[in-house]
């Protein structure tokens, strides 16, 4: 197996991707090293006539990494260190070979790939396996933060709109004892909540509508007929509504 020296990068963890080069003077030559994330047969992108001239060895043989070019290049060490800075590479460096001879290059660029890729693939197989992310729980945080940017820019009565809107979702999932639902839909509401004076009386809205009990469904739907008479200056009969609200609060004390 080759040996690995980086210049840059970590020994322990790597990249995947890789500038080789050997030093030679002012010029290097160099190569760049892939190990593809998903295997493949090379045999099958290469047209016939040339698979059968570069026969069972070589380059299809090898199927751990792609060196590319297959032959290393001279490039300046000041522009390989820029690119893989750029592109964040890995770099390895081998001062062992002081022949320019392409075979004997090619050779080596086969022996450091494979223990690149070896212990690339190393690596990989002994790091732990991540528990997925819950991506519902995320859109979920950001669905809550564009209501609250959307509904700091209405009208009150349309944000009384948008809260009576969400109330039957709501009163759905705790009929049917859907807790996440539930907490969603309260989220959203709350974000709605926020942009509402206290005169609303939103917060109880909300809490109302999340009980199971009928009379929650009731209370919640008091709580909006009287949202939607504040919103529009209607006093009329404002009164009775407060009376029956204070009614119905007065059970849940």
């Amino acid at each position: 197996m080759g040996t690995l020296t980086f210049e840059r990068g970590d020994a322990d963890h790597p990249a995947g991707h890789a500038f080789l080069y050997f030093p030679g003077g002012d010029e290097v030559v160099a190569t760049y090293i892939v190990v593809a994330p998903i295997t493949f047969d090379l045999g099958r992108y290469v047209p016939p006539l040339l698979a059968s001239s570069l026969g069972s060895s070589g380059i299809l043989a090898q199927t751990s990494f792609f060196p590319i070019p297959p032959v290393p290049e001279k490039l300046s060490i000041d522009e390989l260190r820029r690119l893989a800075s750029w592109r964040g590479d890995d770099i390895i460096v081998d001062r062992s070979v002081v022949s320019s001879d392409p075979t004997t290059l090619m050779a080596r660029v086969a022996e450091i790939g494979d223990a690149y890729a070896r212990a690339y693939q190393d690596r990989l197989e002994s790091a732990p396996v991540e528990e997925p992310r819950s991506s519902r729980g995320e859109s979920r945080s950001e669905n809550v933060e564009g209501l609250a940017l959307l509904y700091s820019t209405l009208p009150e009565h349309e944000r009384i709109e948008e809260m009576a809107r969400r109330l039957g979702k709501l009163r759905y999932a705790a009929e049917g004892n859907d807790g996440d639902l539930v907490d969603a839909t309260c989220a959203e509401m709350r974000a709605i909540a926020a942009y509402l004076p206290e005169k609303y009386r939103a917060r109880e809205l909300i809490e109302a509508a999340r009980r199971r009990e009928p009379e929650g469904a009731r209370l919640a739907q008091l709580y909006v007929e009287r949202g939607y008479r504040l919103a529009s200056s209607n006093q009329e009969d404002l009164s009775a509504l407060e009376a029956e609200i204070a009614s119905l609060e007065r059970r849940y004390a």
